[in-house]
């Protein structure tokens, strides 16, 4: 398994573990995820995250209604990023530890 894919998995077994089950319902989102890990780390936003999800959307759910601007989506929208955008400082900060 290289640093990628360890990452990805970690993003993966967290959001398993949540209590609110809120995940995505394709294992491939957790590798954008995993790049905003590597990338915005401790400083990620819900905005970072919408952006790796509608990147992901883009190939998998092309007509998906909330592909637009972080700005012009709902905030009871933008606010279901929150617990990945917390996961994601998750693991970064234990790749700094």
């Amino acid at each position: 398994m290289n640093y990628i894919q360890a990452i990805t998995e970690r993003i993966g077994e967290l959001l398993l573990e949540d209590k609110d089950g809120v995940h995505p319902l394709d294992h491939e989102v957790y590798e954008y995820y995993a790049l905003l890990v590597l990338t915005v780390g401790v400083n990620c936003t819900n905005e970072n995250v919408h952006d790796a999800w509608a990147m992901w959307a883009i190939k998998n759910k092309p007509d998906h209604s909330w592909i637009k601007p972080f700005g012009e989506i709902p905030s009871s929208i933008q606010s279901l990023d929150t617990k990945f955008r917390d996961i994601i400082i998750q693991v970064a900060k234990e790749l700094i530890e």
